[in-house]
């Protein structure tokens, strides 16, 4: 049986020799130990790993001395041993992380243990169906993506994804390449990752600005339907320079009170291709009439007719707008209907003409004499 300093029987001594005759021999007493079998000692490598949520590949216990049974402790949940052949098998359903399992075999001389260190990592996670979505002009590259569904959640798990994303160009442009910022959520978030989307694009569109205070501005006629218009612009973004720039058109070109004024006015500035124009509506003005001068006007002599009427010719109209039909016509008076030389003429001369609504005359001509003979 087992035991230690067990006697033990010694017989197979014995002497010889020419002088053997002369000596006896004495048998030594000896003890010794009776033990069991060795103890196991762990052979298989002691680092292991798995995916949460899947099934983990097939861990085996190995050891020394032909184990009886095998043992694992401190087992990640959704993993368990297999007691006859050491193996460790399952899903792992604890959170991410390493874990030391101490591992045991044992035959009739012992146990061998062992730790072994068993790593969990998060599942990863794909999106299906994110598109990124189009955005008016803010000056910043952030961005929107919808729609992101998950794909791989184990079971109930709660798992959100955020919305994130970023413009490669803060600017308008169509088709602007777009990468995903998004982050994973939720009370369950830790037992994954993600693969992000790819191949996201949206439109930046232009924002749409509007006047403030918008107003025509009355002018002197010109011939031209050209309208002048002031105002400030709504809407900028921080710091951008965009300006106004302030045109239109008159309904009319004549001389008029309250003419429709429409605005064709236009964006400048550094910034500008980031904008639109809404172009502001119910505007009026007035033109009013151009003033004209007269050169080269002479008061005509006469013979005595008992009239004070004088006529005037030579008559040149300054200031007179391109092709426009504009004339003048009229009569003077003299200061005296008697014969006389060098009389005052006071003139009395009107416009006419096609155009002539869209002048005033700005003075008579002065200085007339003229003499009745």
């Amino acid at each position: 049986a087992v035991g230690t300093g067990i006697a033990v029987s010694v017989t197979g001594y014995t002497i010889g020799g020419a002088g053997a005759g002369n000596y006896t021999l004495t048998q030594p007493s000896l003890t010794a130990d009776i033990t069991s079998s060795p103890a196991p000692s762990i052979t298989s490598l002691l680092t292991a790993s798995a995916v949460y949520g899947e099934a983990a590949a097939t861990y085996t216990i190995t050891a020394t001395e032909t184990p009886d049974s095998y043992n694992a402790t401190g087992l990640p949940a959704g993993l368990t041993v297999n007691t006859s052949n050491g193996e460790i098998t399952g899903t792992p359903t604890d959170l991410p992380g390493t874990y030391n399992v101490n591992i045991s075999a044992t035959n009739v001389g012992g146990t061998g243990n062992a730790t072994l260190v068993y790593t969990i990592t998060p599942k990863n996670l794909t999106v299906s169906g994110a598109t990124a979505d189009g955005k008016i002009y803010d000056r910043t590259t952030s961005a929107t993506i919808s729609g992101s569904t998950l794909v791989g959640i184990v079971g109930a798990d709660v798992v959100t994804i955020s919305n994130t994303g970023t413009f490669a160009s803060a600017t308008v442009g169509t088709a602007i390449e777009v990468t995903s910022a998004q982050t994973l959520g939720g009370a369950d978030a830790a037992k994954y990752t993600v693969t992000l989307p790819t191949a996201l694009s949206a439109d930046i569109t232009p924002k749409e600005l509007t006047i403030a205070s918008a107003v025509a501005a009355n002018k002197e006629y010109d011939g031209t339907y050209n309208a002048t218009i002031t105002g400030t612009l709504n809407g900028i973004v921080g710091a951008d320079v965009v300006t106004f720039n302030g045109i239109g058109g008159f309904e009319t070109l004549d001389a008029a009170n309250g003419i429709n004024v429409f605005s064709i006015s236009t964006l400048g500035g550094a910034q500008a291709g980031n904008y639109t124009l809404t172009q502001p509506i119910g505007l009026t003005a007035n033109i009013t009439p151009k003033d004209l001068t007269i050169i080269g006007a002479v008061a005509n002599n006469k013979v005595y007719d008992g009239t004070t009427t004088a006529t005037i010719n030579g008559s040149t109209l300054i200031g007179v707008i391109g092709f426009d039909d504009v004339t003048v016509v009229g009569t003077g008076t003299l200061a005296s209907k008697n014969v006389a030389n060098g009389i005052e003429v006071t003139a009395t001369l009107t416009l006419a003409g096609t155009n002539a609504a869209n002048y005033t005359l700005l003075t008579q001509p002065t200085g007339l004499t003229a003499n009745i003979t």
